[in-house]
């Protein structure tokens, strides 16, 4: 049985921005324990990241979900043609719409309903990428400073001397 897979996509997006627990909100400004900037800067979990991947995901996944039923619904539509050219008697359509043969008629309606899944899984994998690139774009702001990396002189350096040029060789042994 074929489902949707939005109900799935929708639930990992809440998920992904889920507000903060309001006991946590409670907290005297004192009493946090916050993770310093430090960590989420150098590649910590953030909700942010995890979300723009799994949305990146779930896109990807309602569109093979979708070309899937899309060739589903492809086959079901040749198998009703090949049944409507072997027999055309049985493909006399009926006063209320469908067709007058039961057979025919469902198969019919297996063919708009893979149509339709096909459809929304495609939609759904379009809004999914969407999210998942505004996620990223979101992802890249400035989040601070970088990080103080302490500069290391050059090993060879040769400067002007007050008897000639001084030559400075820095060897770092371990």
């Amino acid at each position: 049985m074929i489902r949707s897979p939005l109900p799935w996509v929708v639930a990992v997006w809440l998920l992904g921005t889920a507000p903060p627990s309001p006991l946590s909100a409670q907290k005297p400004s004192h009493e946090r324990t916050d993770p310093p900037a430090q960590s989420l800067r150098a590649g910590g979990v953030r909700p942010l990241r995890i979300a723009k991947w799994t949305t990146l995901g779930a896109g990807i996944a309602a569109a093979g979900y979708g070309f899937a039923a899309s060739l589903a619904a492809d086959d079901r539509n040749e198998q009703l043609d090949r049944l409507c050219a072997a027999a055309p008697e049985r493909c006399v359509k009926a006063p209320g719409g469908g067709y007058v043969d039961e057979e025919v008629d469902r198969i019919r309606g297996e063919t708009e309903r893979l149509d339709r899944r096909a459809r929304t899984a495609l939609i759904a994998s379009q809004l999914g990428v969407a999210a998942s690139v505004t996620l990223f774009l979101l992802d890249l702001r400035n989040v601070g400073d970088p990080p103080n990396i302490p500069y290391g002189p050059a090993r060879l350096r040769i400067e002007p001397g007050r008897d000639g040029v001084t030559v400075t060789l820095r060897l770092d042994w371990p």
